[in-house]
């Protein structure tokens, strides 16, 4: 499993909306990616992380040349919420555990 961090810094006035639209628009649309195995939203006060879970690199590279997650990323760099540069990450598991419950 590869495991993919997004992170970026968000305008501290924009929480919420940074919440709907992950919870509204990017979260179905990973849902459709084929090998996304699972994604989790994350925020402090000013940068959020965008953790997603990955059968394999091909998938993650599919990822990329999605129209729909071009779509994704064009519609949350024209809202207002993020601002200043991005940074992605890939790692490779070699362990662990994750139990989610709300």
């Amino acid at each position: 499993m590869l495991v993919r961090i997004w992170t970026v810094d968000i305008n501290s006035n924009q929480i919420e909306a940074l919440e709907e639209f992950a919870n509204n628009i990017s979260l179905p649309m990973f849902r459709k990616q084929a090998g996304c195995l699972g994604v989790l939203f994350t925020k402090n006060s000013n940068e959020c992380a965008t953790i997603t879970f990955w059968d394999n690199q091909e998938s993650i590279d599919n990822l990329a040349k999605s129209e729909y997650y071009q779509q994704v990323v064009e519609e949350i760099n024209n809202s207002g919420i993020l601002k200043g540069n991005h940074k992605t990450e890939i790692y490779k598991d070699y362990g662990g555990f994750i139990t989610f419950k709300k």
